[in-house]
């Protein structure tokens, strides 16, 4: 960024500093600007180290997460295959079913009479209806 401010540049800003600041306070601010500036590259230089470290692990992170998707994937694909194949089964079996139905109709089963119930009152007024 710095890198390309020219030497005409530079010429200019120290004037327009030498001009707002003041030529007794210059030597100052400018030892002032040049630590700053250390700092910040400092500070820029660990930070990008530290970026370039977890990067690393960012990658290793990745590669996890791709063979997971993978894994899933598979997984998925034959489980979908294994539902597929049941509804076919079951299908074939619903359309045997019903074709072995229509050769040989049934008759519904009757209930026995013993099985069926009598009558029962569900609120008091009808147990006295039934009981008259």
């Amino acid at each position: 960024m710095l890198t390309k401010i020219g030497t005409g540049e530079l010429i200019v800003i120290l004037i327009i500093a030498l001009f707002v600041i003041g030529p007794e306070r210059l030597p100052k601010f400018g030892k002032a600007m040049g630590k700053a500036i250390r700092g910040l590259k400092k500070y820029v230089n660990e930070f990008t180290e530290e970026l370039k470290d977890d990067d690393v692990d960012f990658k290793g992170i990745a590669s996890e997460m791709s063979k997971l998707k993978k894994d899933v994937t598979d997984t998925l694909t034959g489980a979908g295959d294994d539902v597929k194949k049941a509804a076919a089964d079951a299908g074939k079996a619903v359309r045997s079913s019903s074709n072995s139905k229509k050769a040989a109709p049934e008759a519904p089963p009757e209930a026995p009479e013993s099985a069926q119930a009598a009558p029962t009152a569900e609120t008091p007024v009808e147990a006295q209806t039934l009981s008259e």
